[in-house]
């Protein structure tokens, strides 16, 4: 649908331009088919089936009736800097997004820049997105980026460097530019020796200024920096060190962190194109195999310079560092027919993405940056909101944000209008206590106990909603439990626009209040409840201080003798739990050797009368391979566990362990479910269950050896569902089960498989089979 906008504002600015010629009109006719404004242009296949793909992932059909927003969206994208395509725009590199006449902006263009106060404002406004002339980019480039020009500006930021070249990756950096000069030098540049160590100083001192690490791919940056046309055109190339304002405000306002990119960029692929991503993850192929380098070199070493001039034109008069995503997200739907054809592996598909932008041509730069707006605009906005900090500022990203399952949204963005349609997870009693008007209530509850009608319900939703569908719970950790199940439900039927809303009822409470929410009742609701428990809190504290001072030492003097005896009470608690430590450490020592030597009676046949078969992890029944006999496991120690349970980091844990995936624990004879982790190390398994009192922190709720696992199980209509068993093989080959965990998983096939990778390389590289 923003595509017929953007063709229809094309035929309303083709029509205000001033006619210079019919050639002018022909060029216009050839652009946009009046009859059918969805026609693109013939001769740029790459432009055309990239717009084909965005109208048939829009959805749109003409139903020959005006629309009322039509004009407003105009608008918004006149603002944005959109204008007609006009083929003379290829003049001096590459085709842009402007029109008009040709010679009269560039005009305005050059007498603009010659005032020292022309600012990026005034810069925008006269190339309303037209590609900038070769010999004026340089002055242009540097507005836009906010880096002040000549060589006194330069060299005062380079006079701060310390001159140390103490980088841990320094010989890593030294090598890449003498390599760099070698290739300059060849090339017909002037380089030598000055070069290069003007090159190490920027590059170090950059890194030192920033905290970043170095990539070799920013050299690629300083060469389109250097190749840019100078004004006048008889002057010689910049140094390497007048670049350097320009080199870092390029790197600092858009080039994004590496690792946090990636991972936006498989939410905004998974949000927009769920079976490229699902194809992705199926062949365990990361983002960042193939996208690393164009986010942290902005396609400086994909490109030609005369395509990556033109396009970084376009990227910083638009001034929006989020483009970049957006461009990759094009590349990686133009391959969309190629990467789901049958018999794809994985280093194909690395190969044909790495490669994919090399195929750009000049005529190509236009139709990309429109097409990657049209995808801009049909992100939600909650991603600049929750993500810019992440990857631009300097602050370290949020864990939550990093480990998101699919695309978060803010409440400002569930409210909008037109809105998401939200699916509410909670139970149908708390729905009935107060919700969002419109919102489908889902009970995520029917997800483990009732599957079949579960998928009937969630088929149902799918089949009537009327927009991006968002998943919303209570917005508390510790209630939310199943809420990125049902998210994962949605990814797994490949449905478009699933995003998950962190802050649920919560925050729609907060922020609308209880008189815009649905059905909502005042006794009943949990949040009301929690706002009259703190006020009434905050109200007799104030309470207490208007009273009399009088009355207030009165009070005091009654509540000493009373804070004294609760002092006593608790030293009396804390000897008896010392106590109790003590008397359980005895207990379980005594309790080893016990089984020590009921196993070894057991494997030497003789049998063991009184003892009942129990099963650990709250199963019944006997669990035996083969034609093994019963497994016994000691009452209460369960019990013993939770009482001298071990605190951790969460993200100290995830630091240091091979993998790591969020789950939900079940724990208890009723299976009860709770938050916390998987985490994979060498030698051990570990399952955390996250401190709600506590953030941050979560408790060692099991410990297993990799070796001691002998089964993974799942059940066929919940995959997420996972059953760990473990066990002992004695001297026959016969295996004994002694315990299982189980586990609810998100991404349950990938964790599966790192257990089962490690249990191999803990074994010697035996077979999955053996």
């Amino acid at each position: 649908k923003q595509l017929k906008y953007i063709s229809a504002y094309l035929i309303i600015a083709a029509a205000m331009t001033e006619p210079e010629s019919a050639s002018a009109n022909q060029s216009q006719s050839e652009l946009i088919n009046e009859e059918d404004p969805d026609a693109c242009l013939e001769h740029d296949s790459f432009g055309a089936e990239q717009i084909a793909a965005a109208t048939e992932l829009s959805g749109f059909e003409d139903d020959g009736e005006a629309d009322e927003d039509l004009f407003e969206e105009l608008e918004r994208l006149r603002e944005s800097g959109f204008a007609t395509v006009d083929e003379d725009d290829a003049d001096d590199g590459g085709g842009g997004l402007g029109g008009g006449s040709e010679t009269a902006w560039r005009i305005d263009l050059e007498t603009a820049l010659l005032d020292d106060e022309c600012d990026f404002g005034t810069v925008r406004n006269i190339c309303r997105g037209r590609a900038v002339p070769g010999h004026l980019r340089a002055q242009v480039w540097s507005i836009c980026l906010g880096a002040a020009s000549g060589g006194a500006r330069a060299a005062s930021l380079l006079d701060e460097f310390d001159g140390l070249f103490d980088l841990p990756e320094q010989a890593e950096l030294r090598a890449a530019c003498r390599d760099f000069v070698r290739d300059w030098d060849a090339g017909g540049g002037e380089g030598g020796v000055a070069m290069q160590s003007d090159l190490e100083s920027m590059l170090t001192h950059y890194c030192k200024l920033t905290g970043r690490k170095f990539l070799p791919v920013w050299l690629q940056v300083v060469r389109a920096l250097l190749q840019l046309p100078q004004q006048p055109p008889q002057q010689q190339q910049p140094s390497t060190r007048a670049l350097f304002p320009m080199f870092s405000a390029l790197l600092t306002k858009y080039t994004p962190r590496p690792e946090p990119a990636c991972h936006v960029f498989r939410l905004l692929l998974q949000y927009h194109e769920p079976a490229l991503s699902s194809l992705l993850d199926s062949l365990r192929l990361p983002v960042a195999d193939f996208a690393s380098d164009w986010m942290a070199g902005l396609l400086a070493r994909d490109l030609a310079t005369e395509v990556l001039h033109p396009l970084w034109d376009m990227y910083f008069l638009l001034a929006d560092p989020f483009l970049l995503l957006f461009i990759g997200l094009v590349f990686v739907v133009n391959c969309k027919e190629s990467l789901l054809a049958p018999d794809v592996d994985a280093e194909s598909v690395r190969r044909m993405l790495s490669t994919t932008p090399s195929a750009l041509g000049v005529a190509d730069v236009a139709d990309l940056c429109t097409l990657a707006q049209h995808y801009a605009c049909r992100t939600p906005a909650s991603l600049r909101t929750l993500f810019t900090a992440a990857l631009f500022g300097d602050a370290e990203p949020d864990a939550d944000l990093l480990m998101a399952l699919c695309l978060p949204v803010t409440v400002a963005e569930v409210t909008r209008d037109p809105p998401f349609t939200l699916v509410d997870v909670r139970s149908p009693d708390m729905y009935n206590r107060g919700h969002l008007a419109g919102a489908y209530n889902l009970d995520s509850g029917l997800l483990l106990s009732r599957p079949t009608e579960f998928d009937s319900a969630l088929a149902a939703v799918v089949r009537t909603a009327n927009g991006p569908l968002c998943v919303s719970g209570h917005g508390r950790k510790e209630e939310d439990t199943t809420t990125v199940l049902v998210a994962a439900q949605l990814l797994r039927r490949l449905c478009p626009g699933v995003s998950i809303f962190p802050g649920g009822y919560a925050a729609l409470h907060k922020e609308l209040g209880p008189n815009r929410l649905a059905e909502h009742c005042q006794k009943t609701c949990p949040e009301c409840a929690r706002s009259a428990a703190a006020s009434s809190g905050g109200q007799s504290k104030q309470q207490q201080q208007q009273l009399p001072s009088t009355q207030r030492a009165s009070n005091q003097q009654q509540d000493q003798p009373q804070s004294k005896q609760q002092q006593q009470q608790q030293q009396q608690r804390q000897l008896a739990a010392q106590g109790e430590q003590q008397l359980f450490k005895r207990l379980r020592h005594k309790a080893d050797s016990l089984v020590t030597k009921m196993s070894q009676l057991a494997q030497a046949g003789i049998a063991i009368s009184g003892v009942d078969s129990v099963g650990g992890g709250g199963g019944s029944g006997k669990n035996s391979y083969r034609n093994t006999g019963d497994v016994f496991s000691l009452e209460g120690e369960d019990d013993e566990e939770d009482e001298t349970e071990e605190l951790v980091s969460v993200s100290t844990w995830q630091r240091d362990a091979l993998s790591s995936y969020p789950c939900s624990l079940l724990l208890g004879d009723d299976n009860q479910q709770t938050p916390g982790y998987l985490i994979i190390r060498e030698q051990h398994m570990y399952l955390l269950r996250l401190c709600p009192k506590q953030p941050g922190m979560a408790a060692i709720v099991v410990r297993r050896p990799l070796v001691k696992v002998v089964k993974i199980t799942s059940k066929k209509r919940l995959p997420e569902f996972i059953t760990l068993k473990y066990g002992d093989t004695d001297k026959d080959g016969v295996t004994h089960l002694t315990d299982m965990d189980r586990v609810v998983i998100p991404k349950a096939g990938e964790a599966t498989k790192d257990v089962k990778m490690q249990i191999i390389k803990l074994l010697g590289g035996v077979s999955p089979q053996q």
